[in-house]
């Protein structure tokens, strides 16, 4: 029993893990020379992902990669809302969480998230 459970970690690890890791490591190589390229260190606010459950998230950038301050944050009026209240509130439907802290939010859509983003860029 236990040989076939270490077997099937170990088999997802090699088939899922160990390749996304190198894609990861890849595009954020790439994305680092981009920055620097061009010049636009800093200009990345938020990264919209879709998570595990197939909910969408919008989270804060970090002034830099050791810090936990972020570059901006969500509105702080939605913070620590959920649900129903944090749509009627922001008028953007579908939305799930705003963290109270404001470095991560979460909606039913791309495009809620997107509409949460951009009221906070609105609101610099």
């Amino acid at each position: 029993m236990m040989g076939s459970v270490f077997l099937s970690i170990l088999e997802g690890y090699g088939k899922s893990w160990l390749p996304a890791e190198c894609i990861v490591q890849e595009v954020f190589d790439k994305g680092f020379d981009v920055v620097q390229e061009n010049n636009s260190e800093g200009v990345t606010k938020f990264v919209l992902f879709k998570d595990s459950t197939d909910k969408w998230r919008v989270s804060t950038v970090s002034v830099t990669s050791s810090s936990f301050e972020f570059r901006l944050g969500l509105p702080e009026e939605l913070r620590g809302l959920r649900d129903e209240e944090l749509s009627q509130k922001s008028g953007v439907a579908g939305c799930i969480f705003i963290h109270a802290a404001g470095f991560i939010g979460g909606a039913n859509s791309e495009e809620g998230v997107l509409k949460l983003a951009r009221m906070s860029l609105e609101k610099k």
